[in-house]
């Protein structure tokens, strides 16, 4: 059976501050963390605090910002929106090749459009990610 494990951010207002994974085969509760700290490491309610971390945030540090350069490079769906967008940021929908494109791809104006807004959509979102 997995444990149950809770971890806290311990803060003596006397110095030290510590990171602690407690874990039991109970369910972790405030009672019991209370209890701990008061039993086990004299914390003074008045004085000390503690902070509960439900998911601490993981972090490569060994990842550098070339790798995600590099992942969004290579992933098609954001590079061909990015492609539409930026021909639509240029100016580069004439009306000479919305005629073409009508008739290739027998689509309307709007429609053309739509595609072209929900590239812009998903290009603006991998900026995000960044």
């Amino acid at each position: 059976m997995d444990k149950f494990t809770q971890l806290v951010i311990a803060e003596p207002r006397n110095g030290g501050v510590s990171v602690d994974k407690l874990i039991s085969d109970t369910p972790i509760n405030m009672d019991r963390i209370v209890a701990h700290y008061e039993q086990e490491q004299d914390f003074d309610w008045e004085r000390d605090s503690i902070t509960l971390v439900d998911t601490p945030e993981e972090i490569d540090l060994d990842a550098s910002l070339l790798d995600v350069d590099n992942e969004l490079w290579n992933d098609n769906k954001i590079q061909f929106a990015r492609l539409l967008s930026e021909i639509q940021a240029a100016g580069g929908f004439t009306e000479e090749l919305l005629a073409d494109l009508r008739v290739s791809m027998d689509l309307s104006d709007a429609e053309i459009f739509e595609v072209v807004g929900r590239a812009d959509k998903v290009f603006e979102e991998s900026k995000e990610r960044i």
